[in-house]
């Protein structure tokens, strides 16, 4: 019952940041969120919402991501015993009509946990809280030119977590830029370096998947200068997502020059900072 009325208000409401706050929540580690989403949304008495209505239910959602996805990198217990019964605390302030909001203490070791690999379970949410509090405007702007006909939530249904440096990826000792990789400079890469960056907020990015397709297949070499090569289809360039194109352009116009380790630092250290503003409440750039 509840997936049916569910998915039948995602659909019905159209207003671009509530399916964002959905989607982020639909793609978290549980679905003990359903309830209290439905019980405020209930709690309105009305069958179509207010955009003031809808406002106030992007806020009630952020707040429950926010705790979702905080109590996670907070060793969060396998059961979710803990996210359960605070999800139930939210259902009843949501009968109310009032709006849920979670008490999270940032400390020096849950920033310590940020800097660190992020669980495969939490890099979606992750990487869009990062992408949408860059611009959210410019994002609804480029999806309205690039594809009129397609809905944000078709997008982001579509759309997966990329690693700017795979996994799988090697130096080709043919390219120039193996020297690079392998030289002694405090800019170049070494293999403890990379193994450190893989699964990093400053390495994932939220991504278009038939891009990511396309991408996955460029691992040797100077692999950003191919991932935006125009003669390639469905590169970087062709993404309507924020940080792929401040990445792939501005930072990279050129193909000689490569994704540099403080390049990583620097995207590392404020994907960081937005992380920290979204989990401590200050949500003034994040899906407004």
């Amino acid at each position: 019952m509840n997936n049916n009325k569910l998915k039948n208000i995602r659909f019905s409401i159209e207003n671009p940041v509530f399916q964002a706050w959905f989607c982020i929540l639909d793609k978290s580690p549980t679905k003990a969120w359903e309830q209290p989403v439905l019980t405020f949304i209930d709690s309105f008495g009305k069958a179509k919402l207010s955009d003031e209505d809808i406002d106030q239910c992007n806020f009630f959602m952020c707040n429950l991501a926010r705790y979702i996805y905080a109590k996670h990198p907070a060793d969060e217990p396998d059961d979710g015993l803990t996210i359960k019964q605070e999800m139930l605390r939210a259902t009843e302030i949501a009968k109310q009509g009032k709006i849920y909001k979670p008490k999270i203490k940032v400390t020096k070791q849950f920033e310590q946990r940020l800097s660190s690999g992020i669980p495969k379970k939490l890099q979606w949410g992750f990487c869009a809280v990062v992408e949408f509090s860059r611009n959210f405007d410019k994002f609804i702007e480029r999806t309205i030119n690039l594809k009129p006909e397609t809905t944000i939530l078709q997008i982001l249904e579509t759309t997966t977590v990329e690693q700017i440096f795979p996994d799988n990826w090697e130096p080709d000792p043919s390219d120039p830029w193996h020297e690079v990789v392998h030289n002694n400079e405090p800019d170049g890469w070494n293999d403890r370096k990379i193994r450190k960056t893989l699964k990093t907020i400053g390495n994932l990015i939220l991504i278009e998947q038939d891009i990511h397709q396309n991408t996955t297949k460029i691992c040797k070499g100077n692999f950003f200068g191919e991932r935006k090569n125009p003669e390639i289809h469905n590169n970087y360039r062709d993404s309507i997502f924020g940080e792929v194109l401040f990445i792939s352009l501005e930072c990279h116009a050129h193909y000689d020059i490569s994704w540099s380790y403080s390049f990583y630092m620097y995207r590392q250290r404020y994907s960081i900072k937005r992380l920290i503003d979204f989990f401590s409440g200050i949500n003034k750039y994040i899906l407004r």
